[in-house]
């Protein structure tokens, strides 16, 4: 029983780490492409 509420709350803490990384990476990209434009 508990084993199966770690493994759910794992992938969901996984999920949530990969939510953040991807939208900080595209916060990245978007702010390098305007710096391209501005320049």
């Amino acid at each position: 029983m508990i084993k199966k509420y770690l493994i759910k709350y794992s992938i969901e803490f996984v999920v949530i780490i990969l939510g953040i990384t991807v939208s900080f990476w595209l916060n990245e990209l978007s702010i390098d492409n305007q710096n391209e434009k501005e320049r």
